[in-house]
């Protein structure tokens, strides 16, 4: 939910707690192959919602990442 270059929210089950680190897989619609997230933070939690922001990821990830921001961005 709410995907930027630097973080996004997630709705999810997962019990997680501020400033957790973790690694995450995102299914982006229409690519083959998730985004990998190595290195996570959570910035904050809410119920079943938290925000994360991204850390670190591959060079690969990171370009994929700007075409689906840019594409979901739609025209200015």
């Amino acid at each position: 939910m709410d995907i930027s270059l630097t973080g996004c929210r997630v709705h999810s089950q997962l019990a997680v707690k501020k400033n957790e680190s973790i690694g995450l897989l995102i299914e982006v619609p229409g690519h083959d192959k998730p985004l990998y997230i190595n290195q996570a933070a959570i910035r904050w939690a809410n119920n079943q919602e938290f925000g994360i922001e991204f850390i670190q990821m591959e060079l690969s990830d990171r370009q994929r990442l700007h075409e689906v921001v840019a594409k979901n961005a739609g025209p200015r």
